[in-house]
């Protein structure tokens, strides 16, 4: 798990989504309306494949567990997803392994967007970390804040994964 996502193989539509355990129809409607985007390929046409990295994968995965778990609309959803993205792309690469991605995730939000994301790898560190929210965010008006456990996600993934034989 401590590999760097860019070495892994690229995932389908179909593995993606029997890793989440969705539908195909759901799944194709998700990835049609732009709800989850495939990275590396985008099907352009008849016989042409999806092809997901492995961060789109776990972007999957914090997509239907808002969408499903908190009864999120997807739209928000996904705008929590890019909102994750950007933080994670805005990082070194070195960090972007499987075990660094997977932690706490911390959305601070207001008017019911996404304002910004911050990680935390344990939940003592997320005690920490909003405790320096606290001084980082002030000043800032801001309504609410979402912490999500992305380490469940992104175990729950890597043992679909490899079960289905990546």
């Amino acid at each position: 798990m401590e590999n760097q996502l860019s070495t892994l193989s690229p995932s389908t539509s179909p593995q993606v989504q029997k890793v989440l355990g969705a539908k195909r129809e759901v799944f194709r409607s998700w990835v049609d309306a732009g709800f989850i985007t495939p990275s590396v390929q985008r099907s352009s046409q008849q016989g042409e494949q999806n092809l997901f990295d492995r961060l789109d994968v776990y972007g999957a995965g914090l997509f239907k567990h808002l969408t499903t778990s908190l009864k999120m609309k997807r739209a928000e959803a996904a705008a929590h997803v890019a909102g994750w993205r950007a933080m994670i792309k805005s990082s070194p690469a070195q960090f972007r392994t499987a075990a660094s991605i997977g932690g706490i995730l911390i959305f601070i939000r207001h008017g019911g967007k996404v304002i910004s994301v911050f990680s935390a790898p344990s939940m003592h560190e997320y005690v920490a970390t909003l405790g320096k929210l606290n001084g980082d965010m002030r000043g800032k008006t801001w309504d609410d804040i979402l912490v999500v456990n992305m380490t469940t996600i992104v175990a729950g993934i890597e043992d679909k994964l490899s079960k289905i034989g990546e």
